[in-house]
């Protein structure tokens, strides 16, 4: 059975939300790569392309390692 084919009732529960202005900070950071992987490039099109293709109707979204734990203490993370 193609992806195309299946039904669209799947939920991704694993996704991560990597946002450019999120990608750029982590640049500007040193962090290029997350688990030994260069950070992978994410838009909404990519994302819906994704579950389109794997048959997915929704996906559960968080912020990609490493959160914002990379930021100084005293910066403010808000921002973010």
């Amino acid at each position: 059975m193609s992806a195309s084919s299946r039904s669209r009732d799947r939920i991704d529960v694993h996704c991560h939300l990597i946002p450019d202005f999120y990608r750029r900070d982590l640049a500007a950071h040193g962090i290029t790569e997350i688990g030994g992987v260069p950070v992978p490039l994410w838009s909404p099109d990519l994302a819906v392309n994704f579950m389109s293709r794997y048959g997915i109707q929704t996906q559960v979204v968080s912020v990609s390692e490493p959160g914002v734990t990379y930021t100084s203490p005293t910066a403010p993370a808000c921002w973010l």
